[in-house]
């Protein structure tokens, strides 16, 4: 049954008082008019309480994320910027990244860019500024459930390079609080493919302040920068934000319940509000932890992957590269979660208590 303001109603129950559904849940499109995101054709979600907006020209990337009217994401200074506006050279990507809810990283790069003979690959590659195409919506009742979506294929590719397709489904039902992202790679070339990637989950104020804590079930954790090995216990939590704080980045490995899936989260205990994600850790077999608790740049990043997010030459280097063969599909699932007072908390808990197998 289709849930609203903590009610559960049938189709027809629900249709008696809201006979367009779309005062309570549906999908409009429109486009950014002006600014660095002029032209972005966008999609925005509502679905009761819960609503975020998915970016067509940038990989269905989701821009935001707010449940009973309030934002839960980290949105960066630059706000959403075109493809044609951005600036992807070296470490200038940092004035052009959105942040967001989520970002897709991959499948060249992730990390550090990667130069060779014919061309670049950019900081965290180029899939995030690929457009969809074939983009389809979906909200509609299946039985009495009310039901919203969208479908569309990325394609990283050029002549001589690679040719991989990413079809991308985003899924949501009215009185979830949930947000399934689910992807399908393919390499449609002949040759084998690099394959790394990395989904950029961003959490913000008012779930990252202090009081916050970071809960990840890790086998092992790994300080990737120099002010993380300064701060390697400070993964945990959250501080006050700090004036010209540096960020710190976390490589975990992390386990998975007897099902496979892993289960991490940010919670506010105060607020009582907070996000979860739930992956596949046999595609997705490390979490990249982003914690900078910058005045002005404040967020907490959870961010599922299967390298080890610092560059493809380390990866070369260490023999760790992941590539694709020839017509090789890799699967991959992403739930995204409110976490909406203790007793949604205590039910993640026991989730990732579950998770005792590296």
């Amino acid at each position: 049954m289709a849930r609203y303001l903590g009610k559960a109603y049938t189709k027809q129950e629900l249709l008696r008082y809201a006979g367009n559904m779309e005062k309570i849940a549906g999908i409009q499109t429109s486009r950014i008019d002006g600014g660095k995101g002029d032209s972005i054709r966008m999609h925005q979600v509502l679905s009761g309480e819960l609503a975020f907006s998915v970016m067509e020209s940038r990989c269905l990337d989701l821009l935001d994320l707010s449940y009973r009217g309030v934002s839960l994401n980290f949105l960066s200074k630059c706000g959403p910027v075109h493809v044609g506006l951005a600036e992807k050279e070296e470490m200038n990507f940092l004035r052009s990244i959105t942040g967001g809810l989520l970002y897709t990283c991959g499948t060249g790069n992730v990390g550090a860019a990667f130069r060779r003979q014919d061309g670049e690959e950019h900081f965290h590659g180029r899939l995030r500024f690929e457009p969809a195409s074939k983009v389809c919506v979906v909200a509609d009742w299946e039985g009495d459930e009310y039901r919203l979506g969208l479908r569309g294929e990325m394609r990283e590719t050029g002549v001589f390079q690679s040719n991989v397709a990413q079809r991308r489904s985003i899924d949501t039902m009215l009185g979830t609080r949930a947000i399934q992202i689910t992807d399908i790679f393919e390499n449609e070339s002949y040759v084998e493919s690099p394959f790394m990637l990395m989904y950029h989950v961003n959490a913000g104020f008012p779930i990252v302040q202090k009081g916050a804590a970071i809960y990840i079930p890790s086998e092992t954790v790994t300080c990737m920068n120099d002010q993380a090995k300064l701060e390697p216990d400070h993964w945990k939590f959250v501080s006050d934000p700090v004036d010209g704080g540096i960020e710190c980045v976390y490589l975990h490995k992390i386990r998975s319940d007897d099902s496979g899936q892993c289960h991490c989260a940010i919670y506010h205990p105060q607020e009582k509000l907070g996000l979860a994600i739930c992956f596949s850790a046999d595609t997705l077999p490390y979490l990249v932890e982003w914690r900078c608790m910058a005045s002005g740049d404040y967020v907490v990043g959870l961010q599922p992957s299967n390298c080890f997010a610092s560059g493809r030459q380390m990866e070369l280097d260490q023999g760790t590269l992941r590539m694709l063969a020839p017509f090789e599909q890799a699967h991959t699932a992403l739930t995204i979660r409110v976490l909406d007072g203790d007793e949604d908390f205590d039910a993640f808990l026991e989730r990732m208590q579950a998770c005792r197998n590296a």
